[in-house]
């Protein structure tokens, strides 16, 4: 177990020196075989983790053998403890030091069982480097520093003059950096009228990407608030109470505040983030009409009783092509059909469902928001015709869903702040195609056209068949908001790919198919492979026993690809943080 701990860190060194770039991969051939070597390098703790489990059962160099189910046993235990440790370290000690920890505990753990079960005893070389590394976790050389791809929003954010991080912390396994600087200008959704200065901005980043801005000024000279997008349920419901879904930096909060929120609770996964924000400077967090749950979304919603006017899902991403394919497989479950279902069950009498998301071309990403919240509506017995209602500008749309109807006087308040603040309607009630592509000019406008048809299909299944990207309504079993690609893409991705730098389609998907090519290659070396290998024992091991033996493992491998990680997938639902769950 001793070349597990060594390995540990020598594979982070790797890692962390090694300049890969997914994004690069299409068109830079060099990427490939960093991929490569990324894979192999992180697979070295855990071959020789394998070694000695496989060693233990041979009974090899051993006082006595060890019966195969206290192995097992042994191992499930220790690779329970591990992940507790993680969290634990994690956030008390932060990423390197965790790794440097987990290294130290495995080096504990060698000499442990060179002590115990070994005839040859190797010295007390483990011992010393176990408590060599556990010294480091506590003070981590400057070496030993995690290095951001500089493709990472906390990476740019930092090229601006003047720029540093005033706070870092850990919270459920995740990085969360505060950055202070000048050249932070932030606001989603800011209407084209609006001529007056940007307000003074930090901003929160999240294992050094997704950077949400941090507004620092009062709510009531936030006038920039009134001409966002994002703002068009508050101007419709003034003085409302208001739940916000994952504000971050807080600028739906503010939001809602300079609209004379009554109340706002607003629900935030990291307490780290909301502490650092509120600690370095004025904080809509602050203010007295805001209460603050540190919890996700579904968990909320699906305990409270309280009902709102305004129920706001905050955009918390920055912008991401579409054709990238990043973030394909990452689980969202707050954006999947219960999920909008369980919002829109919270809504008080007359209340609001907003939740704004960027404009993709071809149209993707907000018209899954639509079709995400046209499902939800379908399946509560509401007509989504009567009760939806879509606007965008040149980057974001927003989407407003009030199940009780949209009254005459509502729709001309919203068709008068679309006329004033040049936005244009993709949907929305009895809706005048003359609105629907005045301002924000699109060659051939297809939002409009896919949302009409889907507000009016009684099966959106032929449309999301016949459109380029995967659009579907996520759910929870597949809650997968960001995975847009399809198979019919691959010829076009293909024929795209060193000749563009962000190929048509999900390009990021194929990187994940690579690396399951890798790991299939690797099993059949590392397992297959030595089975044809023949040696001269005492006991020839019969053909048919030894395929019994394959078979066995094989399925426990099966159980573990279909039954475990589903389940931890279900648990990300039920505990919200995946590296809790």
């Amino acid at each position: 177990m001793e070349p597990t701990g060594d390995g540990t860190v020598a594979a982070y060194l790797v890692t962390n020196a090694l300049p890969f770039d997914s994004f690069a991969i299409a068109w830079d051939r060099r990427q490939i075989l960093y991929l490569l070597i990324y894979y192999m390098a992180l697979a070295v703790p855990f071959f020789f983790g394998g070694l000695v489990i496989a060693v233990m059962l041979t009974g090899c160099d051993q006082r006595w053998p060890v019966p195969s189910h206290r192995i097992y046993a042994a191992s499930l235990a220790g690779s329970g403890a591990g992940a507790l440790v993680a969290l634990v370290g994690l956030d008390g000690l932060g990423g390197e030091a965790t790794i440097l920890l987990s290294a130290a505990l495995a080096m504990g753990a060698a000499f442990a069982f060179d002590r115990a079960l070994t005839e040859r005893r190797r010295g007390k070389v483990p011992a010393v480097a176990a408590g060599g590394l556990l010294l480091l976790a506590f003070w981590v050389p400057a070496p030993l520093d995690m290095k951001l791809s500089p493709y990472k929003d906390l990476s740019g954010a930092l090229r601006y003059p003047g720029a540093q991080i005033v706070a870092t912390d850990w919270d459920q396994g995740t990085r969360v950096d505060l950055v202070v600087s000048d050249g932070i200008r932030s606001l989603p959704g800011l209407s084209l009228t609006y001529t007056g200065p940007p307000p003074r901005q930090d901003g929160v980043t999240f294992d050094g990407d997704d950077l949400s801005p941090v507004p620092r000024l009062d709510p009531a000279e936030a006038e920039f608030a009134h001409h966002l997008l994002g703002s068009l349920a508050f101007r419709l419901r003034p003085g409302a109470d208001v739940l916000v879904l994952e504000p971050r930096g807080g600028l739906d909060v503010l939001v809602a505040l300079a609209h004379q929120a009554e109340s706002v609770v607003a629900v935030e996964p990291h307490a780290a983030a909301v502490h650092a924000v509120s600690a370095s400077g004025d904080s809509p967090y602050d203010d007295p009409r805001v209460d603050v749950v540190f919890t996700t979304p579904r968990t909320y919603v699906e305990r409270t009783d309280q009902r709102f006017d305004i129920i706001d899902l905050a955009l918390t991403s920055p912008y991401r092509p579409v054709a990238s394919g990043a973030y394909s497989l990452a689980e969202d479950y707050r954006l999947t059909i219960e999920a909008f279902e369980q919002y829109l069950g919270r809504l008080a009498p007359g209340g609001i469902f907003t939740a704004t998301r960027w404009v993709q071309t071809p149209p993707s990403e907000e018209t899954r928001l639509l079709a995400t919240a046209v499902e939800a509506l379908h399946r509560i017995g509401v007509d989504p015709s009567d009760t939806v209602v879509m606007l965008r500008g040149y980057s974001t749309a927003v989407l407003l869903v009030q199940p009780d109807g949209f009254s005459e006087v509502e729709l001309d308040r919203i068709a008068a702040f679309a006329k004033d603040e040049r936005f244009d309607f993709v949907a929305a009630p009895g809706l005048d195609p003359a609105t629907t592509n005045r301002f924000n000019v699109v060659p051939d406008e297809p939002y409009s056209r896919l949302a009409s048809d889907l507000l009016a299909a009684p099966d959106p299944a032929p449309i999301y068949r016949s459109h380029d990207f995967e659009i579907a309504a996520p759910s929870d079993d597949r809650p997968f908001f960001g995975h847009y690609f399809k198979w019919s893409q691959a010829a076009t991705v293909r024929a795209s790919l060193g000749r563009t730098w962000q190929p048509f389609g999900g390009a990021g998907y194929f990187v994940l198919l690579a690396l399951l090519g890798m790991s299939t290659v690797a099993a059949l070396v590392l397992i297959v492979a030595p089975l044809f290998v023949r040696r001269k024992t005492k006991a020839e091991i019969p053909p048919r026993l030894r395929w019994w033996a394959i078979g066995y493992f094989g399925l426990l491998g099966i159980a573990f690809l279909f039954i475990e990680i589903p389940l931890i997938q279900q648990y990300i639902l039920l505990i919200g943080h995946p590296a809790t769950a």
